[in-house]
């Protein structure tokens, strides 16, 4: 079959980014995808997709791709996303997530693409009072946020768009990479650094300990998603939406299959302290039926844990 509308996708050889252009080349679209990774081992060998080795606004790069393709939508994945580093390094994460967004927006709606998905992150949000809201606090979440809102407010029926909030993505691939480039992450912790203490933060209220709980969603679900989510741009749809799953895990629960699974015992170091974004209103994580009409296929995240650790230990 013939390929005649061309998809961008940024960071095409990242964790997520990966499984993303699988999904949209089984659905027959010629890829553009844009990587700064030469020795990815993620490149797929396919006269399909067509590889710019390139920062995802390089000027030079996008005037070359829009001159020779007709692009049909954007799917933008490409970003800095450690946040520990980013309220350090706030310059940086300020030009890589929301100048070059902006930049690649604005060419996108100047060369007519209809489509433009855009990865987002609950990192925006915060907790008080065992409800969830808008608010950043950590600089990571603030540049999403702020390249949201620009999304937004200067799209015009011009473009339309899609945001997705990615809650906590997990699941492996064949190149046997799980959560990506966060060593800090629970997963990290458990697994790939096999700390045996971990520190979980709680806190106390009306003589009741609360702890944090966590909310998962599968890479190849997001993948999925992130293609529904452009088909709904075509069909002239714009909105937001949270990508996570509705069942919310409590993380003494998480830590007890890594026991179970690694025969590794884990000592929880408990830390009577406030912590922020943390629990979550679970509400949060409901998928919006009538933009997705869609359940999540990767859900059972005892199910997945294992399989983490069996491909880890195989591999």
């Amino acid at each position: 079959m013939k390929r005649y509308n061309a998809i961008i996708i940024t960071g095409a050889c990242g964790y997520i980014g990966y499984q993303t252009l699988l999904f949209f080349l089984k659905k027959k679209y010629l890829i553009i995808a844009i990587e700064r990774n030469k020795k990815s081992k993620r490149i797929v060998q396919n006269k399909f997709v067509k590889y710019y080795f390139s920062d995802f606004a390089k000027k030079k790069t996008l005037n070359n791709i829009f001159s020779k393709y007709k692009i049909i939508g954007v799917i933008h994945l490409a970003a800095s996303t450690n946040v520990v580093e980013s309220n350090l390094n706030k310059k940086d994460y300020f030009i890589n997530n929301y100048t070059k967004t902006v930049n690649l927006f604005e060419y996108s709606k100047k060369n007519h693409v209809t489509s433009f998905v855009f990865a987002s992150s609950a990192a925006i949000y915060t907790e008080k009072n065992h409800r969830s809201f808008i608010r950043p606090n950590n600089y990571y979440g603030i540049t999403k946020y702020k390249a949201e809102n620009y999304i937004v407010k200067n799209s015009k029926d011009k473009i339309f768009y899609s945001i997705l909030r990615y809650f906590n993505v997990f699941g492996v691939d064949r190149y046997n990479e799980n959560h990506p480039n966060n060593n800090n992450s629970l997963f990290s912790n458990l697994f790939f650094l096999k700390k045996k203490i971990i520190s979980l933060n709680y806190k106390k209220k009306n003589k009741k300990n609360f702890f944090p709980t966590r909310s998962f969603v599968h890479v190849k679900d997001v993948a999925r998603l992130n293609y529904l989510a452009f088909l709904n741009n075509i069909k002239r749809k714009s909105f937001t939406e949270n990508i996570g799953n509705k069942i919310s895990y409590d993380i003494r629960k998480i830590i007890r299959y890594f026991n179970s699974f690694l025969q590794i015992k884990y000592k929880i170091d408990y830390c009577p302290k406030n912590f922020k974004n943390e629990l979550l209103n679970s509400k949060f994580f409901l998928i919006n039926k009538k933009q997705f009409k869609y359940n999540l296929k990767f859900n059972d995240l005892k199910k997945n844990i294992k399989e983490v650790i069996l491909y880890k230990n195989i591999n």
